[in-house]
């Protein structure tokens, strides 16, 4: 697994790449626990590249948004299929906001004053700006009657 990092404005964006399993969710922790010394408050944690996860990655993922949480910071989930699926049988997709898409994601950051522009340090909290992934396994997209 290799976390690969992109920063968008305030937002640290990180893809997961290869399978989130024992003993690879370390680097997950590393990669969040440097980011978050230096900073960083806002996450995109992508999981369309994640093909699978099992326990220690799932138990990770929540680690790091507990980590994200208690810095008084932001993540946004994006993921699909199989992984989206395992969220929703655990009851997961309860706790984190989890969109379809990274465009999605960025948009949710963003104020709708200031829609378009990083121009505050301190954005606001936008969860009514992206579409949530619904409770179903089946995610469905606006124009098949969308969330």
């Amino acid at each position: 697994m290799k976390v690969k990092i992109r920063k968008k404005g305030p937002v640290s964006m990180l893809y997961i790449v290869g399978k989130l399993t024992i003993p690879r969710e370390v680097r997950l922790r590393e990669v969040m626990n440097d980011l978050l010394d230096a900073g960083e408050r806002l996450f995109i944690l992508n999981m369309t590249l994640c093909p699978y996860l099992d326990s220690a990655g799932l138990g990770e993922t929540v680690a790091s948004w507990q980590r994200v949480q208690d810095a008084g910071g932001r993540i946004v989930l994006v993921m699909t299929g199989k992984t989206h699926s395992l969220f929703v049988m655990t009851g997961l997709n309860r706790v984190f906001e989890i969109l379809q898409d990274e465009e999605e994601a960025l948009a949710s950051f963003i104020p709708r004053a200031s829609q378009g522009a990083w121009n505050s340090p301190s954005l606001g909290d936008g969860r009514d700006v992206g579409r949530r992934v619904t409770d179903s396994p089946q995610i469905r997209r606006s124009g098949n009657g969308g969330v």
